[in-house]
């Protein structure tokens, strides 16, 4: 799952690291593309009707996060779910390793936080007990590849034990979530209107990406690509791959290796594999825009800076502008202007 959700960040990405070069630095969309059907296209926009059972999961969901912790006080065994205050010192060969050992520790039993057989090995252990775990680190390790695939033994002192208690849905909890609602009901009504407007922006995105789609695999787009415009995309991986490894504080080939699975030979064939296909999709793009006569106008440009600059962070527009490519940031915002012409002149049912 890490692998797949961290290429898909790589592909896709923030809009101001990802969104590629323009095609309209000298490129002629009308070389490489024959266009296809793209207005008058049938999709269908999925239902934003929120259930009652949907609004209660939703309710759910934030007691269960609005937990505390609470100390257990009619039992003195751990048990699977509670949350234990342990210290532990890690060995292998009899000696001490680093980042083995920690005192105080909180841990959740049953997270999944620490290698397989961490926590379960504390479940039926009593507050005070002192006692061993002998377990075999996993391989790969991310977190230290020189501990991959290595036994270990853990020697742990089991301090106390609490438990998350879940508060109950009341008029004078809701009032401490929400500043909109007072009561339960007031409550549920909003979570609903909020539900419903998240599954409006995703139907959006969803409609929208299928009429893309469709516009996209009408257009006949020529094996011959430019040279200049896959060597553009193809960069912009390796930026991005570089980017995520110096935020993680790590070597990009180890990154490629800890989070991706991939040697430097297999990331280059998927970057390439990206580019050609970034690329046919930056001409459809352009060639749409040109049919249509459709350009950005600057003042489209810059309320669409100001929105991104609030947005993001930063603190002025021309600190926006220095810190992303607005070659890149104007072709994303002319593909939203595009996907929304593809809407307006599609032909939608509702599910």
């Amino acid at each position: 799952m890490k692998k797949k959700i961290i290429v898909l960040g790589l592909i896709t990405g923030s809009i101001l690291m990802v969104a590629g070069c323009s095609t309209s630095t000298g490129i002629n969309p009308d070389k490489y593309v024959t266009l296809g059907q793209y207005k008058g296209l049938e999709a269908v926009k999925v239902s934003t009707e929120v259930t009652a059972e949907e609004v209660e999961a939703q309710i759910e969901s934030v007691l269960q996060s609005s937990a505390k912790a609470e100390p257990v006080t009619d039992r003195t065994k751990a048990e699977d779910g509670d949350i234990v205050n342990i210290d532990y010192e890690g060995k292998m060969d009899g000696k001490v390793f680093d980042g083995g050992t920690q005192q105080g520790a909180e841990v959740i039993i049953g997270s999944g936080n620490l290698i397989d057989g961490f926590e379960t090995g504390i479940i039926g252990k009593e507050v005070g007990d002192a006692f061993d775990l002998n377990l075999v680190f996993p391989d790969p390790y991310p977190n230290n590849s020189e501990l991959a695939g290595k036994d270990a033994v853990f020697s742990v002192v089991l301090n106390s034990i609490s438990e998350n208690i879940v508060p109950k849905l009341t008029d004078d909890f809701v009032k401490t979530l929400s500043e909109e609602a007072s009561t339960v009901a007031e409550y549920r009504e909003l979570l609903e209107k909020q539900l419903v407007e998240q599954k409006e922006v995703s139907a959006e995105e969803a409609l929208s990406a299928e009429l893309w789609e469709k516009a996209f695999s009408n257009a006949t787009v020529s094996d011959e690509l430019p040279e200049e415009l896959i060597a553009q995309k193809t960069e912009t991986m390796y930026t991005n791959a570089k980017s995520y490894a110096t935020s993680y504080g790590i070597e990009f080939t180890d990154f490629l290796t800890s989070y991706m699975g991939l040697t430097e030979e297999q990331f280059a064939e998927e970057a390439k594999t990206y580019a050609l296909e970034a690329a046919k999709e930056s001409l459809v793009l352009s060639a749409i825009a040109k049919a249509e006569k459709m350009e950005l106008s600057e003042q489209e440009i810059l309320d669409a800076i100001t929105e991104y600059t609030a947005l993001y962070g930063y603190e002025t527009v021309e600190a926006f502008k220095e810190g992303n490519d607005m070659e890149a940031f104007n072709e994303y915002i002319l593909k939203s202007k595009i996907l929304e012409f593809l809407k307006e002149n599609a032909v939608i049912s509702e599910e």
